[in-house]
Protein backbone atom coordinates (compact mmCIF):
# COMPACT_ATOMS: atom_id res chain seq x y z
CA UNK A 1 0.00 0.00 0.00
CA UNK A 2 2.79 2.33 -0.33
CA UNK A 3 2.95 4.87 -2.43
CA UNK A 4 6.71 5.68 -4.81
CA UNK A 5 7.01 8.49 -2.45
CA UNK A 6 5.65 8.58 1.15
CA UNK A 7 2.06 8.27 0.19
CA UNK A 8 0.95 7.40 3.90
CA UNK A 9 1.34 9.73 6.46
CA UNK A 10 2.85 7.17 9.26
CA UNK A 11 5.39 5.55 7.10
CA UNK A 12 8.19 4.62 9.13
CA UNK A 13 11.59 7.07 8.90
CA UNK A 14 14.45 7.55 10.96
CA UNK A 15 13.67 9.84 13.93
CA UNK A 16 16.64 11.99 13.59
CA UNK A 17 15.04 13.69 10.11
CA UNK A 18 11.58 14.35 12.19
CA UNK A 19 12.31 16.20 15.50
CA UNK A 20 9.02 16.58 16.19
CA UNK A 21 8.04 12.98 15.87
CA UNK A 22 10.66 12.64 18.23
CA UNK A 23 9.54 15.25 20.79
CA UNK A 24 6.52 12.92 20.77
CA UNK A 25 8.18 10.09 21.53
CA UNK A 26 10.02 11.27 24.33
CA UNK A 27 6.81 12.13 25.71
CA UNK A 28 5.66 8.86 25.89
CA UNK A 29 8.83 7.55 26.84
CA UNK A 30 8.17 9.61 29.78
CA UNK A 31 4.77 8.18 30.75
CA UNK A 32 6.39 4.70 30.23
CA UNK A 33 9.22 5.63 32.89
CA UNK A 34 6.09 7.26 35.00
CA UNK A 35 4.02 4.12 34.73
CA UNK A 36 6.79 1.71 35.79
CA UNK A 37 8.42 0.55 32.79
CA UNK A 38 6.16 -1.53 31.08
CA UNK A 39 6.88 -3.89 28.30
CA UNK A 40 6.31 -2.99 25.15
CA UNK A 41 4.02 -6.45 24.83
CA UNK A 42 2.49 -5.22 28.24
CA UNK A 43 1.02 -2.17 26.62
CA UNK A 44 -0.14 -3.72 23.06
CA UNK A 45 -2.10 -5.83 25.40
CA UNK A 46 -3.55 -3.16 27.47
CA UNK A 47 -4.86 -1.99 24.50
CA UNK A 48 -6.45 -4.85 23.42
CA UNK A 49 -8.10 -5.16 27.13
CA UNK A 50 -9.46 -1.53 26.20
CA UNK A 51 -10.89 -2.41 23.09
CA UNK A 52 -12.89 -5.22 25.09
CA UNK A 53 -14.56 -1.95 27.14
CA UNK A 54 -14.41 0.52 23.87
CA UNK A 55 -15.24 -1.24 21.16
CA UNK A 56 -14.21 1.75 18.73
CA UNK A 57 -10.98 1.82 20.35
CA UNK A 58 -8.27 0.23 18.32
CA UNK A 59 -5.97 -2.54 18.85
CA UNK A 60 -2.01 -1.78 18.83
CA UNK A 61 0.27 -4.62 17.60
CA UNK A 62 4.09 -4.89 19.89
CA UNK A 63 6.16 -3.55 16.90
CA UNK A 64 3.99 -0.75 16.18
CA UNK A 65 3.92 0.62 19.96
CA UNK A 66 7.75 -0.39 19.45
CA UNK A 67 8.15 1.86 16.48
CA UNK A 68 6.01 4.91 17.71
CA UNK A 69 7.70 5.27 21.31
CA UNK A 70 11.26 4.66 19.31
CA UNK A 71 10.30 7.83 17.24
CA UNK A 72 10.51 5.24 13.78
CA UNK A 73 6.56 6.14 13.12
CA UNK A 74 3.68 8.51 13.65
CA UNK A 75 0.83 6.87 14.83
CA UNK A 76 -2.78 7.75 14.58
CA UNK A 77 -4.60 9.68 16.62
CA UNK A 78 -6.43 6.90 18.10
CA UNK A 79 -3.92 4.63 18.08
CA UNK A 80 -1.56 7.37 19.89
CA UNK A 81 -4.71 8.09 22.43
CA UNK A 82 -4.63 4.02 22.86
CA UNK A 83 -0.59 3.86 23.44
CA UNK A 84 -1.06 7.05 26.18
CA UNK A 85 -4.12 5.37 27.32
CA UNK A 86 -1.64 2.13 27.97
CA UNK A 87 0.56 4.25 30.30
CA UNK A 88 -2.17 5.75 32.36
CA UNK A 89 -2.54 9.11 29.97
CA UNK A 90 -6.06 10.38 30.16
CA UNK A 91 -5.59 13.95 29.07
CA UNK A 92 -5.56 14.34 25.42
CA UNK A 93 -4.89 18.31 25.67
CA UNK A 94 -1.26 17.29 26.28
CA UNK A 95 -0.94 15.23 22.86
CA UNK A 96 -2.67 17.14 20.66
CA UNK A 97 -0.21 19.76 20.11
CA UNK A 98 2.80 17.14 19.59
CA UNK A 99 0.99 14.82 17.93
CA UNK A 100 -0.02 17.71 14.88
CA UNK A 101 3.27 19.33 14.78
CA UNK A 102 4.22 15.59 14.17
CA UNK A 103 1.87 14.93 11.60
CA UNK A 104 2.41 18.81 10.04
CA UNK A 105 6.35 17.65 9.65
CA UNK A 106 5.54 14.39 8.06
CA UNK A 107 3.29 15.98 5.34
CA UNK A 108 6.28 18.42 4.91
CA UNK A 109 9.06 15.94 4.39
CA UNK A 110 6.50 14.01 1.82
CA UNK A 111 6.71 17.52 -0.43
CA UNK A 112 10.53 17.67 0.29
CA UNK A 113 10.85 13.93 -0.84
CA UNK A 114 9.50 14.63 -3.99
CA UNK A 115 11.16 17.64 -4.56
CA UNK A 116 14.30 15.07 -4.88
CA UNK A 117 12.51 13.34 -7.38
CA UNK A 118 12.81 16.00 -9.76
CA UNK A 119 9.36 15.30 -11.60
CA UNK A 120 8.28 18.72 -13.30
CA UNK A 121 4.62 19.57 -12.36
CA UNK A 122 4.93 22.28 -14.96
CA UNK A 123 5.31 19.59 -17.57
CA UNK A 124 2.09 17.79 -15.50
CA UNK A 125 0.16 21.21 -16.15
CA UNK A 126 0.91 21.37 -19.65
CA UNK A 127 -0.24 17.78 -20.48
CA UNK A 128 -3.76 18.32 -18.37
CA UNK A 129 -4.61 21.63 -20.48
CA UNK A 130 -3.66 20.07 -24.01
CA UNK A 131 -5.78 18.82 -26.22
CA UNK A 132 -6.51 15.12 -25.87
CA UNK A 133 -6.68 12.77 -28.79
CA UNK A 134 -8.52 9.62 -26.15
CA UNK A 135 -10.23 10.16 -22.96
CA UNK A 136 -7.90 9.58 -20.16
CA UNK A 137 -8.31 12.96 -18.95
CA UNK A 138 -11.55 14.28 -17.60
CA UNK A 139 -12.02 18.10 -18.65
CA UNK A 140 -9.58 20.26 -16.33
CA UNK A 141 -10.99 23.13 -14.74
CA UNK A 142 -9.31 26.30 -14.22
CA UNK A 143 -8.32 26.03 -10.35
CA UNK A 144 -6.46 22.97 -11.06
CA UNK A 145 -4.74 24.60 -13.77
CA UNK A 146 -4.00 27.71 -11.79
CA UNK A 147 -2.65 24.66 -8.97
CA UNK A 148 -0.75 23.32 -11.00
CA UNK A 149 1.27 26.23 -11.83
CA UNK A 150 2.24 27.12 -8.24
CA UNK A 151 4.00 24.05 -8.07
CA UNK A 152 5.04 24.30 -11.85
CA UNK A 153 9.22 23.69 -11.80
CA UNK A 154 9.36 22.87 -8.08
CA UNK A 155 8.96 19.36 -8.72
CA UNK A 156 6.35 18.43 -6.20
CA UNK A 157 4.63 15.35 -8.79
CA UNK A 158 3.56 12.70 -6.26
CA UNK A 159 3.23 9.22 -6.92
CA UNK A 160 0.49 6.45 -4.90
CA UNK A 161 0.16 3.14 -5.54
CA UNK A 162 -3.27 1.57 -5.34
CA UNK A 163 -4.99 1.60 -1.68
CA UNK A 164 -2.14 4.25 -1.08
CA UNK A 165 -4.27 7.31 1.77
CA UNK A 166 -3.58 10.26 0.43
CA UNK A 167 -5.30 12.19 3.11
CA UNK A 168 -6.58 10.56 6.50
CA UNK A 169 -9.84 11.37 8.13
CA UNK A 170 -9.04 13.55 11.65
CA UNK A 171 -5.47 14.47 10.59
CA UNK A 172 -4.47 18.13 10.39
CA UNK A 173 -4.70 19.55 6.72
CA UNK A 174 -0.96 19.50 5.80
CA UNK A 175 -1.09 19.59 2.38
CA UNK A 176 -3.67 19.72 -0.68
CA UNK A 177 -2.99 17.53 -3.94
CA UNK A 178 -4.31 18.30 -7.88
CA UNK A 179 -5.00 14.88 -9.59
CA UNK A 180 -3.37 14.40 -12.62
CA UNK A 181 -3.91 10.78 -13.77
CA UNK A 182 -5.62 7.94 -11.61
CA UNK A 183 -8.26 7.56 -9.57
CA UNK A 184 -8.93 7.59 -6.07
CA UNK A 185 -12.32 7.10 -3.10
CA UNK A 186 -13.61 9.79 -0.45
CA UNK A 187 -14.83 7.74 2.29
CA UNK A 188 -15.42 8.67 5.75
CA UNK A 189 -15.62 6.20 9.30
CA UNK A 190 -19.19 5.99 10.89
CA UNK A 191 -18.89 5.96 14.92
CA UNK A 192 -19.98 2.35 14.09
CA UNK A 193 -17.42 1.46 12.67
CA UNK A 194 -19.20 1.65 9.31
CA UNK A 195 -17.33 3.07 6.01
CA UNK A 196 -19.40 5.42 3.69
CA UNK A 197 -18.33 5.77 -0.16
CA UNK A 198 -18.87 9.74 -0.96
CA UNK A 199 -17.72 10.26 -4.25
CA UNK A 200 -14.61 9.23 -6.18
CA UNK A 201 -12.19 11.76 -7.71
CA UNK A 202 -10.27 11.66 -11.06
CA UNK A 203 -8.30 13.83 -13.54
CA UNK A 204 -7.91 17.31 -12.78
CA UNK A 205 -10.00 16.61 -9.29
CA UNK A 206 -8.97 19.02 -6.40
CA UNK A 207 -8.34 16.82 -2.96
CA UNK A 208 -7.96 17.96 0.49
CA UNK A 209 -8.44 21.86 -0.35
CA UNK A 210 -10.95 22.71 1.76
CA UNK A 211 -9.41 21.42 5.02
CA UNK A 212 -6.45 23.43 3.96
CA UNK A 213 -8.66 26.73 3.09
CA UNK A 214 -10.64 25.96 6.85
CA UNK A 215 -7.82 24.94 8.48
CA UNK A 216 -9.72 21.75 10.12
CA UNK A 217 -8.67 18.61 9.94
CA UNK A 218 -9.27 16.29 6.64
CA UNK A 219 -13.02 15.61 6.79
CA UNK A 220 -12.54 12.37 5.28
CA UNK A 221 -10.25 9.60 4.45
CA UNK A 222 -8.82 9.43 0.58
CA UNK A 223 -7.55 6.25 -0.95
CA UNK A 224 -6.39 4.96 -4.42
CA UNK A 225 -8.32 3.18 -6.38
CA UNK A 226 -5.56 3.02 -8.77
CA UNK A 227 -2.03 4.10 -9.16
CA UNK A 228 -1.99 8.50 -8.91
CA UNK A 229 0.15 10.71 -10.30
CA UNK A 230 -1.19 14.11 -8.48
CA UNK A 231 1.04 17.40 -7.72
CA UNK A 232 1.47 18.63 -4.02
CA UNK A 233 0.85 21.60 -2.91
CA UNK A 234 1.89 22.60 1.01
CA UNK A 235 -0.88 24.31 3.16
CA UNK A 236 0.94 27.39 3.29
CA UNK A 237 1.75 27.88 0.32
CA UNK A 238 -1.76 27.24 -1.05
CA UNK A 239 -3.55 29.88 1.63
CA UNK A 240 -0.67 32.40 0.60
CA UNK A 241 -1.71 32.05 -3.15
CA UNK A 242 -5.33 32.14 -2.46
CA UNK A 243 -4.66 35.20 -0.29
CA UNK A 244 -2.61 37.05 -2.99
CA UNK A 245 -5.20 36.17 -5.55
CA UNK A 246 -8.41 36.60 -5.19
CA UNK A 247 -10.23 35.26 -8.24
CA UNK A 248 -7.91 31.85 -7.61
CA UNK A 249 -10.14 31.76 -4.28
CA UNK A 250 -13.24 32.72 -6.13
CA UNK A 251 -12.85 29.84 -8.57
CA UNK A 252 -12.03 27.29 -6.39
CA UNK A 253 -15.37 28.51 -4.25
CA UNK A 254 -17.03 27.56 -7.76
CA UNK A 255 -15.36 24.30 -7.60
CA UNK A 256 -16.36 23.05 -4.10
CA UNK A 257 -19.86 24.89 -4.79
CA UNK A 258 -20.26 22.38 -8.14
CA UNK A 259 -19.47 19.70 -6.31
CA UNK A 260 -22.01 20.30 -3.62
CA UNK A 261 -24.65 20.58 -6.13
CA UNK A 262 -23.37 17.63 -7.56
CA UNK A 263 -23.91 14.97 -4.48
CA UNK A 264 -27.28 16.58 -4.02
CA UNK A 265 -28.48 15.84 -7.30
CA UNK A 266 -27.02 12.24 -6.46
CA UNK A 267 -28.99 12.61 -3.51
CA UNK A 268 -32.67 13.60 -5.19
CA UNK A 269 -31.77 11.13 -8.21
CA UNK A 270 -31.72 8.06 -5.83
CA UNK A 271 -34.83 8.91 -3.94
CA UNK A 272 -38.15 7.11 -5.51
CA UNK A 273 -36.52 4.99 -8.08
CA UNK A 274 -35.96 1.08 -8.49
CA UNK A 275 -33.16 -0.32 -7.48
CA UNK A 276 -32.17 -0.97 -11.26
CA UNK A 277 -32.63 2.94 -12.00
CA UNK A 278 -30.67 4.08 -9.52
CA UNK A 279 -27.80 1.78 -10.30
CA UNK A 280 -28.01 2.59 -13.68
CA UNK A 281 -28.24 6.38 -12.79
CA UNK A 282 -25.07 5.89 -10.47
CA UNK A 283 -23.13 4.05 -13.48
CA UNK A 284 -23.93 6.98 -16.14
CA UNK A 285 -22.97 9.52 -13.39
CA UNK A 286 -19.30 7.84 -13.30
CA UNK A 287 -19.44 6.90 -17.06
CA UNK A 288 -19.72 11.07 -17.92
CA UNK A 289 -17.31 11.89 -15.59
CA UNK A 290 -14.65 9.20 -16.19
CA UNK A 291 -14.68 7.62 -19.64
CA UNK A 292 -13.22 4.12 -20.22
CA UNK A 293 -9.79 4.94 -21.10
CA UNK A 294 -9.95 2.07 -24.13
CA UNK A 295 -13.60 2.87 -25.12
CA UNK A 296 -14.38 -0.57 -24.01
CA UNK A 297 -16.73 0.29 -22.19
CA UNK A 298 -15.08 -0.80 -19.12
CA UNK A 299 -15.40 1.91 -16.27
CA UNK A 300 -11.85 3.22 -14.52
CA UNK A 301 -13.03 3.08 -11.35
CA UNK A 302 -13.56 0.02 -9.58
CA UNK A 303 -16.36 -0.92 -6.79
CA UNK A 304 -17.02 -3.71 -5.08
CA UNK A 305 -20.91 -3.95 -4.65
CA UNK A 306 -20.45 -2.93 -1.07
CA UNK A 307 -19.21 0.28 -1.99
CA UNK A 308 -22.20 1.04 -4.84
CA UNK A 309 -24.42 0.30 -2.34
CA UNK A 310 -22.64 3.17 0.14
CA UNK A 311 -22.10 5.75 -2.90
CA UNK A 312 -26.10 5.32 -3.99
CA UNK A 313 -27.44 5.38 -0.33
CA UNK A 314 -28.99 1.90 -0.67
CA UNK A 315 -28.84 -1.30 1.07
CA UNK A 316 -26.52 -3.75 -0.12
CA UNK A 317 -28.97 -6.35 -1.56
CA UNK A 318 -31.04 -3.75 -3.23
CA UNK A 319 -28.12 -2.71 -4.97
CA UNK A 320 -27.31 -6.63 -5.91
CA UNK A 321 -30.70 -6.22 -6.99
CA UNK A 322 -29.87 -3.76 -9.39
CA UNK A 323 -26.87 -5.02 -10.60
CA UNK A 324 -28.44 -8.03 -11.50
CA UNK A 325 -31.60 -6.15 -13.22
CA UNK A 326 -29.18 -4.59 -15.28
CA UNK A 327 -26.65 -7.37 -16.52
CA UNK A 328 -30.04 -9.61 -16.75
CA UNK A 329 -30.80 -6.76 -19.73
CA UNK A 330 -27.43 -6.99 -21.30
CA UNK A 331 -26.79 -3.61 -20.50
CA UNK A 332 -23.73 -4.16 -18.46
CA UNK A 333 -21.10 -7.09 -17.46
CA UNK A 334 -20.30 -7.74 -14.18
CA UNK A 335 -16.51 -9.00 -12.80
CA UNK A 336 -14.71 -8.78 -9.61
CA UNK A 337 -14.88 -4.97 -8.83
CA UNK A 338 -15.47 -4.00 -12.61
CA UNK A 339 -18.53 -3.47 -14.13
CA UNK A 340 -18.25 -3.16 -18.00
CA UNK A 341 -21.24 -1.21 -20.16
CA UNK A 342 -22.11 -2.76 -22.56
CA UNK A 343 -24.70 -0.45 -24.26
CA UNK A 344 -24.21 3.28 -22.85
CA UNK A 345 -27.36 4.68 -25.28
CA UNK A 346 -29.49 1.94 -23.93
CA UNK A 347 -28.31 2.11 -20.11
CA UNK A 348 -29.18 6.34 -20.28
CA UNK A 349 -32.57 5.57 -21.24
CA UNK A 350 -33.09 3.26 -18.90
CA UNK A 351 -31.95 5.83 -16.24
CA UNK A 352 -34.46 8.14 -17.54
CA UNK A 353 -37.29 5.80 -16.83
CA UNK A 354 -37.87 7.22 -13.34
CA UNK A 355 -37.95 10.88 -14.24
Amino acid sequence: MAARTEGHMSDSTDAADDPARQSLADFLQRLRVRAGQPSLRTIAQRTVERRETERLAPTISRQTVADVLAGRRTPRWDSLLAIAGALGETDPDRLKPLWTRAVEQDSERRVRHTQRRGAASSEAAKELEAPQDDTRHAPVGEPARSLLDLTAGEGLTTYFTPGSVMTRQGNPAGVAFVMIDGYAKVVVNREDGYEVLLDVRGPGDLVGVTSVISGSPFSAMVVTLTEVRCAALPAARLRESIGSDPELGRAILRVLTDRLRRSNERRVAFQMASPGVQVARALTSLYDRFPPPLDDGILPVNMSQNELASFTGMSLRSAAKGLGELAAMDLIQRYYRGIRIVDKQRLREFADLGD
